[in-house]
């Protein structure tokens, strides 16, 4: 009796230290956290192992796997299952020794703590939360390999894995992969899955939507969630170490998916990143990541699916990002003129695609001119064409260039130029590549 009670005490503390340092991580950073971790686990090893020493016991009715599922919840992340978060992170070596320490019972109690272990794992799965699911079913197979008392969760499983198979994130550069790194550059990010699982889920269009700002969003039995927060907020935390963020355009919730390449598949345009490199150094965008949510036996089941890793090189010469439909609105301001002695320039460009610097849009110096100050109004994406092929982004970029004249001369001769000729507003010409133009001048 002693020995159990002094086995008990073992994992129960072993649970609370490694709880209280779960908690402490989530304060604050808690540098000793994987150590503890650890040494916890180490704790409920040996607790388990006494408890294997002390086999076969007389009485049949006091064996128990409590010390095994203990270990089993602690190598997920926590030993209390009801505590078991997604950011919990699981340790997958401590599901091998938990295997091998079920295999080291004495034969003749081991199959009935292999019967026992496996039927209480498959019980709990009704109490496992939604985003855990597949990670618990995952490793609990490890363990109990195909066992007659998990057949009804490996069934699930099963399913689950089908699931992923079917359905993709899909991350993508717009344009080639060398990347310039002091200008932005685009990601896009779709959903790509087979047509059958598009309509057995009703379409993947909710997760455009933050439900929980409309009331009147459904979510087919499920809560409702903030779907493109929570994506966002996914990603800006992988994407921040080495990138600046400096937009997340998403499509519109009405947007409808476009048939892939692939036969039988088909693609949902969802979001465009408009990214900035943090330096030359950086050679890849890391995977990204989108929790989707299905119906199972036991309710729902949220399963991550993850993009691939895309290799970049921002250390060298770059070819020209792509673009098409280039607009340019150019309004010429000679109102301050006579007071300040200069001219204002405005330039509007608006296209397909990411405009491209104003070096590579109007020719720099102008002639008799100098650039006294520019305010450059930064690369926006507007909105994202859901009418096009690619799904293209629709950006503008704005600036305003006050010019200086180098003599008296120019000043009068730009105001008493007309605006005419294909490529010329006033003393500026435009690129061999004709845009569409719209000019406009103030006296």
């Amino acid at each position: 009796m002693r020995d159990f009670i002094e086995k008990f005490i073992k994992e129960k503390l072993a649970s609370i230290k490694y709880e209280e340092s779960n908690y402490k991580a989530g304060l604050a950073s808690h540098p000793e956290h994987s150590t503890t971790k650890g040494f916890a686990l180490e704790d409920l090893a040996t607790a388990t192992s006494d408890y294997i020493s002390s086999l076969p016991l007389e009485d049949e009715d006091k064996e128990s796997t409590e010390a095994f599922t203990t270990w089993f919840y602690a190598a997920l992340g926590s030993p209390d299952l009801a505590a078991l978060k997604a950011e919990h992170q699981p340790i997958q070596a401590e599901f091998v020794k938990i295997k091998a320490a079920l295999e080291s019972i004495p034969e003749s109690c081991r199959q009935r703590h292999l019967d026992d272990f496996a039927n209480t794992l498959n019980s709990r799965l009704a109490n496992v939360k939604a985003d855990l699911k597949y990670r618990f079913l995952e490793a609990a197979l490890q363990i109990t390999g195909k066992h007659e008392r998990i057949e009804e969760a490996a069934r699930v499983f099963e399913y689950y894995q089908d699931l992923v198979t079917e359905i993709e994130l899909d991350a993508h550069l717009d344009g080639p992969d060398q990347i310039d790194a002091d200008q932005p550059f685009g990601l896009f990010v779709n959903l790509r899955h087979t047509k059958e699982i598009e309509r057995e889920s009703g379409g993947f269009q909710r997760y455009l939507i933050n439900q929980n700002n409309s009331p009147y969003s459904y979510n087919y039995g499920r809560p409702t969630e903030d779907y493109r927060d929570k994506f966002e907020k996914g990603a800006r935390s992988v994407l921040e170490e080495h990138f600046e963020i400096l937009s997340l355009t998403f499509h519109n919730s009405k947007v409808t998916s476009r048939t892939d390449a692939q036969d039988g598949w088909t693609v949902t345009p969802y979001a465009y990143f408009l990214l900035k490199p943090k330096g030359p150094e950086i050679d890849a965008v890391p995977p990204l990541k989108i929790d989707l949510d299905f119906l199972d036996t036991s309710g729902y089941v949220v399963l991550p699916i993850a993009s691939a890793a895309i290799p970049i090189d921002a250390s060298g010469e770059t070819p020209a990002r792509p673009y098409r439909d280039l607009s340019l609105a150019m309004i010429l301001d000679q109102r301050e003129t006579e007071k300040e002695g200069t001219v204002t320039l405005e330039i509007r460009a608006s296209g397909h695609g990411l405009v491209p610097p104003i070096g590579e849009l109007i020719k720099l110096p102008i002639e008799g001119f100098k650039v006294a100050s520019t305010d450059d109004r930064e690369l926006q994406v507007d909105e994202l064409d859901a009418r096009t092929d690619d799904g293209a982004p629709i950006s503008t970029h704005e600036w305003r260039l006050v010019l200086e004249p180098k003599s008296e001369t120019e000043t009068i001769r730009v105001q008493r130029t007309k605006l005419a000729g294909p490529n010329v507003v006033g003393k500026i010409v435009l690129p061999v590549e004709k845009p569409r133009r719209f000019r406009c001048r103030y006296c």
